[in-house]
């Protein structure tokens, strides 16, 4: 059974419309997908109202740290452009990320979970699409253009009809 990863609906629209091709999480006990498995993506995950938004392949499991004090995103210490980072997770730019990131600081301090410093968030990048055009620069680094996948995975992380 794939791991099931859950998104508000605003998000859901944006992974169906191919806007999003990536999920990011804590660092946690659970373990987070591996390249090459298939995940689910819900809508409403734990809620009456679930709904499968699609299955994808993960290309690559990645750490990432974003700094909301001083704008700035690095993927396995490559410095990415912020604005194009938060658009390919879905965002329309990175104010519009790091309010939704402080959103979720705090329902989980109101929750009395464990939160990240406000300023900062490390964790694991999720991603199921290749990297969007100019996120890096004028280029991807080498070491993040390769997908990890495994032996057995197909190079096409998107599954037939995702986007129908």
């Amino acid at each position: 059974m794939p791991l099931p990863y859950g998104f508000p609906a605003d998000l859901a629209d944006a992974i169906r419309a191919g806007r999003k091709g990536m999920t990011i999480r804590p660092i946690s006990r659970r373990r987070h997908a591996a390249p090459g498995e298939t995940v689910a993506l819900y809508q409403g995950l734990r809620t009456r109202d679930c709904r499968l938004i699609a299955r994808v392949v993960v290309l690559a499991n990645e750490p990432i740290v974003l700094q909301f004090d001083r704008p700035s995103i690095r993927v396995s210490g490559y410095a990415a452009d912020v604005d194009m980072f938060a658009q390919f997770d879905g965002f329309a730019d990175f104010a519009g990320m790091s309010n939704y990131w402080a959103e979720l600081r705090d329902k989980a301090i109101r929750a009395g979970r464990p939160v990240h410093p406000p300023d900062r968030f490390e964790g694991v990048g999720i991603r199921w699409l290749p990297w969007a055009p100019g996120i890096f620069g004028p280029i991807v680094p080498e070491a993040l253009d390769r997908p990890q996948m495994a032996a057995k995975a197909r190079p096409d992380a998107v599954l037939p009809g995702l986007f129908d």
